[in-house]
């Protein structure tokens, strides 16, 4: 291993910290170590710790990083960080003994429930969030509504992180099925089996979809760019992705790795799975049908006339936005041989 530890100093590889090596006191500081990862339990066995500064280089705090049971507070002025994972400070009084929203940095990391109840239900986000973490707000039932603390404020949301609402007040107030934060589809919780997908959907999150969709639709006008690791994970009844957005492409579109992956890491359906991507998003099919399919490890890959086919007779080829820009879902729906039963406006 590459590592060091020169004397008493913390061991590490590169920019990340492996193990901090400093004294049991009731505050750390690395705000001059210039970190920018922490790895798990590089901190494991102290007791007296309340309060850790971290450094403004710091990009990423993973699962059981910073757990320590005595901690109360996480500093980190100046940084840009990217991602806390849900568990990072689990067992910390910090979390066990939460009386108000927890941000670190530029970070909102935990909702508290009695703190939004007390609020009438208004989270406010302050200035400089960039990040709402995974599970932020779940289960936390009296959030009705974000207010940010600046007009503007939503669009500085680069991130949603995974499960991020699952559960929350805002869930259950959403009218129309689909939980969007500044373009990113962080959930959709409709009961439509043909869901179009709004042409503001920017990314996909993780854990976006799950069980009843069926077919999924990005318009002609879609600014779909982006799809997250395990977006459709929890979508086991998934059959078709239509991606009609014009000039649409393999490469252009950000397609992670695990993106179709099911819990285990494999293809979120078999080779039957079709990815649909028009070169112009009018008129018919592409005379291939689909251009790109699944294999068992969830990779898109092209695909030839005779390894996937489409029917034409069910598959619209009307997903492009009118003039006025206004559309009506419910017959979009319909031109797949959705009933009405199974699909109402907005949900």
């Amino acid at each position: 291993m590459n590592g060091k530890s020169s004397g008493e100093g913390d061991v590490t590889i590169g920019n990340v910290l492996v193990r901090y090596m400093g004294e049991d006191t009731a505050a750390i500081d690395l705000s001059d170590t210039g970190y920018k990862y922490i790895a798990e339990y590089a901190l494991s066995g102290y007791k007296k710790v309340t309060t850790i500064a971290l450094p403004s280089t710091i990009v990423r705090i993973d699962d059981n990083t910073l757990g320590i049971a005595s901690l109360k507070k996480v500093e980190a002025e100046g940084a840009d960080i990217e991602y806390i994972g849900r568990k990072a400070f689990e067992s910390s009084v910090m979390i066990s003994g939460q009386n108000d929203h927890i941000v670190i940095g530029n970070v909102f990391y935990l909702a508290d429930n009695a703190k939004a109840a007390a609020d009438g239900g208004v989270v406010t986000i302050p200035a400089g969030v960039t990040v709402i973490a995974p599970g932020a707000f779940a289960q936390c039932a009296a959030v009705k509504e974000l207010e940010f603390e600046f007009e503007g404020g939503e669009d500085k949301i680069a991130y949603v992180g995974a499960r991020a609402f699952n559960g929350s007040g805002i869930e259950a107030a959403d009218e129309d099925g689909f939980i969007i934060v500044n373009g990113i589809l962080a959930r959709y919780t409709g009961r439509a089996e043909t869901v179009v997908v709004p042409d503001e959907v920017t990314t996909v999150g993780s854990y976006a979809f799950g069980r009843g969709v069926k077919n999924i639709v990005f318009r002609s006008n879609s600014q779909l760019s982006a799809i997250e690791d395990n977006a459709f994970t929890n979508a086991a009844d998934l059959e078709k992705i239509a991606v009609y957005k014009t000039g649409a492409t393999l490469e252009g579109l950000g397609i992670s790795g695990l993106a179709f992956a099911n819990a285990n890491g494999s293809a979120a359906a078999n080779d039957a799975f079709v990815l649909i991507l028009e070169e112009t998003a009018f008129g018919g099919v592409a005379a291939n049908g689909a251009v790109a399919w699944l294999n068992d490890k969830g990779r898109v890959q092209q695909a030839g006339e005779s390894e996937v086919s489409i029917n034409t007779a069910v598959f619209a080829t009307e997903y492009v936005a009118p003039a006025n820009g206004a559309f009506d879902a419910v017959y979009l729906a319909q031109q797949w041989g959705v009933t009405d039963d199974d699909v109402t406006a907005g949900k």
